[in-house]
C-alpha cells in the first residue's frame, strides 16, 4: 500500500484505475498529449543536473567507502532493456562483493552474504541507484518510468508484457511508492501498464515527490 504522503487525493485515484486494470488488462495504452514528451524530456535534463550538483559530495564519499570497503569497481554495470526493446548498459553503485554472478537472484535479507558493509546502506535508502542518472543524461533511462528488465526476460515477454517497452525505464516509478521494490521485477506488469496509461507531468510529479516518504518510512530493505 502508498504509504502517507504528499498527494493524498492522487492515491485515491491510483487504487480505483488500478483495480479497474486488473479487470480488462487487455486495456488500450493511448498516446500522451502532444506537449508530454518535450516536458519529460526537458524536466527529466533539469532534474537530473540539480540532483547531480546537490548530490555530488555524496557520491565523491560513497565511492571513496567503496573502494575502501571492498575490492572491485565502484559502479555495478549491467545490460538492461529500454525503449522499443533496444539494449543498454545500466549503472549502479556496486552493493555487493566483486565477482557475484550479475544474474544471480536478488538479495532478499539484510544479512546476505553477498552484500558489503556500504552496499546494506545504499541498498537500504536506495543510493545504489543514484548512477543510473547517468544513464538519464544519455537518453536511456527517465527518472519516471518502468523498472529495466534484464534481456533474457524480454525475450520471453509475451505480448501485453511487451508493452512495457513503449516507454523509457525509470529510476523510480509506482513500483517504488507501492512498496512493492522487493518483488522480482517482471510481476510488476499491472502497476507498468497503469503508468504507460496514465502518463502525464502531473502523474510524473505525483511519484517523484511520493519516492521520498516511500524511500526515507519504508521498512525494505530493498
Amino acid at each position: 500500500m502508498i504509504r502517507a504522503g504528499f498527494f493524498p487525493g492522487k492515491r485515491d485515484i491510483f487504487f480505483r484505475e488500478l483495480a479497474l486494470l486488473r479487470n480488462n488488462i487487455q486495456w488500450d495504452i493511448l498516446p500522451p498529449s502532444k506537449y508530454y514528451p518535450i516536458i519529460k524530456a526537458v524536466g527529466d535534463y533539469l532534474f537530473t543536473f540539480m540532483l547531480l550538483t546537490f548530490f555530488s559530495p555524496l557520491w565523491l564519499i560513497i565511492m571513496a567507502w567503496i573502494k575502501l570497503d571492498s575490492p572491485g569497481p565502484v559502479f555495478f554495470r549491467h545490460w538492461r532493456t529500454g525503449t522499443k526493446g533496444k539494449p543498454f548498459m545500466m549503472y549502479k553503485f556496486r552493493s555487493m562483493s566483486y565477482g557475484v554472478e550479475p544474474h544471480a537472484p536478488t538479495p532478499i535479507a539484510p544479512h546476505d552474504a553477498r552484500i558489503t558493509t556500504i552496499g546494506r546502506i545504499i541498498r537500504r535508502f536506495g543510493i545504489d541507484e543514484m548512477p543510473q542518472l547517468i544513464n538519464v543524461l544519455r537518453g536511456e533511462m527517465s527518472l519516471v518510468g518502468p523498472r529495466p528488465e534484464m534481456l533474457f526476460i524480454v525475450d520471453r515477454y509475451s505480448e501485453i508484457e511487451k508493452k512495457r517497452l513503449l516507454v523509457k525505464p525509470g529510476i523510480t516509478g509506482l513500483w517504488q511508492i507501492i512498496g512493492r521494490k522487493d518483488k522480482p521485477i517482471h510481476e510488476d506488469l499491472m502497476l507498468d501498464l497503469l503508468y504507460i496509461k496514465k502518463q502525464s507531468f502531473s502523474w510524473d510529479m505525483f511519484i517523484l515527490f511520493e519516492t521520498i516518504p516511500s524511500l526515507l518510512m519504508s521498512r525494505i530493505i530493498w
